[in-house]
């Protein structure tokens, strides 16, 4: 038994350090450092794992709100520890650079940079307090063992928000070509999102938000409509705004179409 459980930890730990050195990763959490280390031709195809971390991370952000919520209930239907738990794992880990990026988007001047981390962090707490259940909540007529492919309508946009962002990052790139200040890391990541890539995530997540959201009156539609136009406009953006393509161009995009992503469906309750 002994034996086995050792098996599976090492196993486990392998694992956790492959994921830990992949691109995609790395482009979300590494340090500057780490990350001119890496060989830029890593990073060609780095959007598909950035999708595919973005997906992992919807799934993870359901688990943990689902988990907190079991232990320590609703408190009258306000789920205040889910968020907590919920944000606290984003912003001190997958997104706490995307954090720092939109905040220095936000605020350039850097004494007052912590004030702009404090109101995306309230703003976030705000709307993620605002996600609640339909009740009695939409019907999924799927066998149990695929009950996870529709989950309960307040999950739906927690799955959903991380894939709109990584979207963004794709368009980021179509829009703010790489220069002689990028880095060599981001600029072969630009290289490889190329159109038919970011039209081929568009409408896999496009398709998933209508499906998702069909419960909703007609006009769910706007939420779709409200994330485009972010993911389109807020990598420009934010570009010019730094003077530049570089890593925390895409990131602040990233998060900035989730916030606006999640106004919209909240504006559509």
């Amino acid at each position: 038994m002994l034996h086995m459980l050792a098996k599976i930890t090492s196993v486990a730990a392998g694992l956790l350090r492959w994921v830990g050195q992949r691109p995609g990763y790395l482009l979300f959490v590494a340090a500057d450092e780490e990350l001119s280390l890496q060989r830029p031709e890593r990073f060609e195809r780095a959007w598909l794992e950035t999708m595919l971390l973005s997906l992992i991370w919807g799934w993870a952000a359901v688990q943990i709100w689902s988990l907190t919520w079991s232990v320590f209930g609703d408190y009258s239907g306000i789920p205040l520890m889910p968020v907590a738990s919920v944000l606290a794992v984003m912003v001190l880990w997958p997104y706490r650079r995307a954090v720092l990026a939109l905040a220095e988007a936000i605020c350039p001047t850097e004494s007052h940079r912590p004030l702009a981390v404090g109101v995306i962090l309230a703003g976030m707490v705000l709307m993620w307090l605002g996600i609640k259940s339909w009740n009695p909540d939409f019907p999924t007529y799927l066998p149990p063992a695929w009950q996870w492919l529709r989950p309960r309508t307040m999950f739906r946009s927690l799955m959903l928000a991380p894939l709109w962002g990584g979207w963004s990052m794709l368009v980021a790139c179509l829009f703010c070509k790489p220069s002689a200040t990028t880095p060599p890391a981001v600029s072969a990541y630009a290289r490889g999102c190329s159109p038919p890539a970011a039209a081929a995530v568009l409408a896999v997540v496009l398709a998933a938000t209508i499906v998702y959201f069909n419960h909703l009156p007609w006009r769910q539609l706007s939420i779709s409509v409200v994330a485009m136009v972010a993911g389109a406009a807020s990598g420009p953006v934010i570009c010019r705004q730094r003077g530049g393509l570089d890593r925390n161009v895409l990131l602040g995009a990233n998060l900035l179409t989730q916030l606006a992503f999640m106004l919209a469906y909240l504006a559509n309750r």
